[in-house]
């Protein structure tokens, strides 16, 4: 991965990680699950690294490569079901959870189309 390249990921990833850490906390005690608005950010911020690297994705495919790539990492967020109720703590919880999901796939994403990018 370049420099440039590099850079432009950490833009990406870093702004997905801190939108989806902010709707997360925003929407800690609601009734129900954060990822109708979490999943979106993490599927554009994925389009966008697979633009870094000039792999075209249209959203099928970005839906399947985050889907089998958020399967690495769900175990996560099943910490947030019990401690999200509880003010404010729940709201630092959720974002926390929300935002390391969101920069560790983006992350590992960037890596694996770095090595596709190299070899195609």
């Amino acid at each position: 991965m370049t420099k440039k390249q590099r850079a432009k990921c950490s833009r990406v990833i870093h702004s997905a990680s801190v939108i989806a850490g902010t709707v997360s906390a925003g929407i800690a005690q609601l009734p129900g699950t954060d990822n109708q608005f979490i999943v979106p950010i993490q599927v554009n911020m994925v389009m966008a690294l697979g633009d870094i690297f000039g792999i075209s994705l249209d959203e099928r495919a970005c839906e399947a490569t985050y889907a089998s790539t958020l399967a690495t990492v769900v175990g996560l967020g099943s910490s947030k079901c019990l401690i999200r109720l509880v003010p404010v703590i729940g709201n630092i919880s959720n974002a926390i959870i929300a935002a390391s999901i969101t920069e560790a796939i983006g992350w590992y994403l960037a890596n694996q189309f770095n090595s596709e990018y190299r070899y195609a």
